[in-house]
């Protein structure tokens, strides 16, 4: 588990993927402007994969928020667009286990010096962002 994000770049000569998981907006111009730029990637995304050097499937909405605020902002994005905070996150192998509406027990292995270690921490009211989609969709199934 991190509190940190490992940063994502969109191709290896380019800019950071910032995450579109949850965004806050005022309605704007400078919105509109947003919303109509990642509209225009969605209709042109295999062009916008091909400018950027990634896989055009599956659709990544992070790419098409990364590359609308890129374009709107003229390729320097000011810090006041980001979330201000480090995001709680996991790491794809963290096995998930839902233990009551509003708490997750996380279970994930370290390596520490030599040694892999095993931990286990429960999260309680919180928002969590899981890389893990087969555990998130194990939860789904079982509800």
């Amino acid at each position: 588990m991190y509190n940190t994000p490992q940063i994502e770049m969109l191709n290896p000569y380019g800019f950071k993927t910032l995450w579109a998981t949850v965004i806050r907006f005022n309605k704007t111009k400078r919105a509109e402007q947003i919303f109509q730029s990642i509209e225009m990637v969605q209709h042109n995304y295999e062009h916008y994969a091909n400018l950027h050097s990634f896989i055009s499937m599956p659709y990544r909405n992070d790419y098409a928020l990364s590359i609308a605020l890129n374009t709107v902002y003229g390729h320097s994005i000011p810090k006041s667009v980001e979330i201000p905070w480090s995001l709680m996150n996991v790491e794809f192998n963290t096995e998930i286990i839902l233990k009551t509406p509003t708490s997750w027990e996380l279970k994930f292995k370290r390596q520490v010096e030599n040694k892999i270690i095993d931990y286990r921490t429960t999260t309680y009211d919180q928002d969590l962002h899981s890389l893990n989609k087969d555990a998130l969709f194990a939860i789904i199934d079982n509800k």
